[in-house]
């Protein structure tokens, strides 16, 4: 059974200083997990089209909306 990788969380706000100074900012996290979490639907879709699962819309699409 594949499992749908959910996406990381969207820091707030007030998340980050905006002293530009930190070694990972919480938005450099982000966009590193959001970047891997893109890839890992990109590779569930690859299989999911090789496979004999049927599916309304592709996953990278539904997650298009979320983000």
């Amino acid at each position: 059974m594949m499992v749908q990788p959910q996406p990381p969380e969207k820091p707030e706000s007030d998340d980050c200083c905006g002293s530009g100074s930190c070694y990972q900012c919480v938005w450099d996290v982000y966009y590193q997990k959001r970047a891997a979490w893109r890839e890992a639907i990109r590779e569930l879709d690859s299989e999911l089209a090789g496979s004999d699962v049927k599916q309304s819309e592709s996953t990278t699409e539904s997650y298009k909306r979320d983000t």
